[in-house]
């Protein structure tokens, strides 16, 4: 986790990817804010939903079971959009299931005034909080490919601009072919000293890593068995790592000891992929902040498709 005294919020985004030419971001755009006021530019409405309900104590005075308020439940969610259909991703597997508005279920959560509507969701979408996005786009399988770190790699393009003493690539591939004889790879250079240094925090009462990275040029490729590679996404636009949504998966693993981020599952989309990367941060020490992205590569487009967060205190 991104190590700093306050986390902000993790914006959770889909970004879709496609096989093509260097795909170049385009669509109109909703604009949303994070919890921390981050502004983000989505092509399509997202949140994160819930099952409304509270926790009964045991004989010990201890959490028990998780009782759903009445109508919610067994696939029923309360959810901050309008859409007709949604898709509901689970946070902590691969699920992905089409999700339907329930009419006449209008409603407000307590302490939450953002207007809600109960969505019924499709068997195999696990847990009390799930993010949707609203798409009529159907998904042909999910898979983990195998993320790891690629050991010493040569530097996949040059860096534009400045180079300073604390430069360097660092890239992830997968260990598996995402299309026949090719693997999946995200590569940037990153400045910054890596690993970061331990400071003490007063707030978390402990030495926590305090890194800070500005991620520059990077790409998402695949990489052949002669290690030619296929350029998917490009830019070369610096970004500093407290002001990042899913360029923080870019990062080496032990980047922070607030904060994780990183590329996970990749969802089959017709004529394409979905790359999704999940996003965890401290929230204070009393909470976590839960995000996750998805990129779409799609007809020679690269797209940072959708983008919400939810806190979930201790």
């Amino acid at each position: 986790m991104r190590s700093r005294a306050r986390a902000r919020a993790a914006p959770l985004f889909l970004v879709v990817l496609a096989l093509g030419a260097p795909a170049l971001v385009s669509g109109a755009l909703h604009r949303q804010v994070t919890s921390y006021g981050i502004d983000v530019e989505v092509l399509v409405e997202s949140a994160i939903g819930e099952i409304p309900g509270h926790w009964s104590l045991g004989s010990k005075g201890f959490r028990d079971q998780y009782v759903p308020d009445a109508g919610f439940g067994n696939g029923v969610y309360s959810v901050p959009l309008d859409a007709p259909t949604t898709l509901g991703f689970a946070l902590d597997s691969t699920g992905c299931v089409p999700c339907a508005i329930l009419k006449g279920r209008e409603h407000q959560l307590p302490n939450d005034s953002r207007h809600r509507n109960a969505y019924k969701c499709m068997p195999g979408l696990q847990g009390t909080r799930a993010f949707f996005m609203a798409s009529t786009e159907s998904t042909l399988g999910s898979e983990d490919p195998g993320w790891v770190e690629a050991e010493g790699p040569a530097p996949r393009f040059p860096v534009s601009g400045s180079r300073g003493k604390d430069l360097f690539f660092h890239e992830w591939i997968t260990t598996k072919e995402i299309v026949p004889g090719k693997r999946l790879a995200c590569g940037a250079w990153i400045e910054g000293a890596y690993p970061p240094k331990g400071e003490y925090s007063e707030e978390y009462g402990d030495t926590i890593a305090a890194g800070s990275y500005v991620i520059r040029d990077r790409g998402i490729y695949l990489v052949g068995k002669g290690n030619e590679i296929e350029l998917l996404y490009r830019s070369e636009q610096p970004i500093e790592s407290e002001k990042t949504t899913f360029e923080s998966a870019f990062l080496p693993p032990h980047y922070s000891g607030l904060e994780n981020c990183g590329f996970s599952h990749i969802y089959r989309i017709r004529g394409g992929f979905w790359l999704r990367a999940n996003l965890s941060r401290s929230f204070e020490g009393a909470g976590v902040d839960e995000g996750l992205f998805i990129l779409q590569f799609k007809s020679g487009k690269a797209r940072l498709l959708a983008g919400s967060t939810v806190i979930r205190m201790y």
